[in-house]
């Protein structure tokens, strides 16, 4: 654009002499105008002005208004975690249709677009797919997204939830090196594994409990992703990585006190009976399923293509929202948990979300 800047001034210096020149015309009479076009336009007549005069108010109103829309700030891609083939109708919004998910709520996607971001909301993962499988999915879907931009590509940053984030690694280790991610930010993500995974995996809590607590979500969650989570195969998987250098990975957390009651119904600012059974193995805070020393743990290096490693920033910005508020809107949340005093929830998520943005740009 700075290029473009003296072209632009005499543009709109032309634009002003027209302007005026069609005073002068209506004045004048073709005489007249005609000797302004030979003085000024270097026009031999009145038509040979209007036509200079056209062609100079279009070019200004052209390149104008497209000077006076902003580049947007990166492409924000929104990486669903482990309940990610849920079902359910999205709310009504006035969003791109990309931008929104079932996973992902209107709120969350309006945050970032709202500072001037672009969102790509991550669809169709496989419940209980690998997490390779999953990342290509993921990887297929962004590259189909950024056919838009032929040329230069926006800076991309990947946001993955839960085990999203381990979604995100897996894209920026295959394609870091060609597209321009900048920053990946995990929320919640289990990147010491899941301690209710090892406890399933391990039989100390059977199957069956779990599949009872998860009665509500068992026909959009499928738990045999479930070993995926283990601290064996996370820590496995993390130890596969070439992260690119120069990028950055940013941990973020959930918390939320515990709902020690079984109750029909609940506060939204209190964990949801659903994570009784899993907020109480893991002895520690939590979102009642990721305890911080999982999402937040300290002195966690990743493998990079180079000499040094990639430290993980832990970000001391903490979402006081339990697991699925962290991401779902707000209504859903209500009618499928039967929840109460949701209103809460897109009040603390604009407020989290918009913390991580100053993360973004910084």
């Amino acid at each position: 654009m700075d290029i473009l800047r003296p072209l632009l001034r005499v543009i709109m210096s032309r634009a002003k002499f027209a302007s005026n020149h069609a005073s002068v015309c209506a004045k004048t009479g073709a005489t007249g105008c005609a000797k302004s076009c030979a003085t000024a336009c270097g026009k031999a007549c009145a038509t040979g002005c209007g036509k200079a005069c056209a062609v100079t108010l279009t070019l200004m109103v052209t390149l104008g208004a497209w000077s006076a829309t902003p580049a947007p700030r990166g492409l924000v891609v929104l990486i669903p975690g482990f309940a990610s083939s849920v079902l359910h109708e999205i709310p009504p919004h006035d969003l791109p249709g990309e931008s929104v998910s079932p996973y992902f709520s209107a709120n969350v996607a309006e945050t970032f677009i709202s500072q001037g971001y672009l969102v790509l909301a991550v669809t169709d993962l496989k419940g209980a797919g690998e997490l390779v499988e999953n990342g290509e999915r993921v990887l297929q879907q962004l590259r189909d997204y950024l056919t838009r931009f032929p040329e230069e590509k926006p800076p991309i940053y990947l946001v993955g939830h839960s085990m999203g984030g381990l979604l995100a690694l897996y894209v920026a280790n295959q394609v870091g090196r060609e597209l321009p991610i900048r920053k990946i930010v995990t929320l919640s993500t289990p990147l010491e594994g899941s301690h209710v995974a090892n406890c399933v995996v391990d039989g100390i809590l059977p199957v069956a409990l779990v599949e009872r607590a998860l009665e509500s979500l068992l026909p959009i969650v499928d738990l045999r992703a479930i070993v995926q989570l283990t601290t064996a195969r996370v820590h496995a998987f993390l130890a596969e990585l070439r992260l690119p250098q120069g990028l950055s990975v940013h941990a973020f957390s959930g918390r939320q006190p515990q709902n020690r009651v079984f109750l029909p119904s609940w506060d939204a600012p209190i964990q949801s009976p659903l994570y009784n059974p899993f907020s109480h193995l893991l002895d520690e805070d939590s979102d009642g399923v990721v305890g911080l020393s999982s999402s937040r743990p300290l002195n966690l290096s990743l493998p990079t293509d180079g000499k040094s490693p990639l430290v993980v920033i832990n970000e001391p910005v903490i979402a006081e929202l339990d697991h699925e508020e962290q991401h779902m809107d707000y209504r859903v949340i209500a009618k499928l948990f039967q929840t109460d005093n949701v209103d809460i929830i897109p009040v603390r998520q604009r407020e989290f979300y918009s913390n991580m943005i100053k993360v973004l740009e910084q």
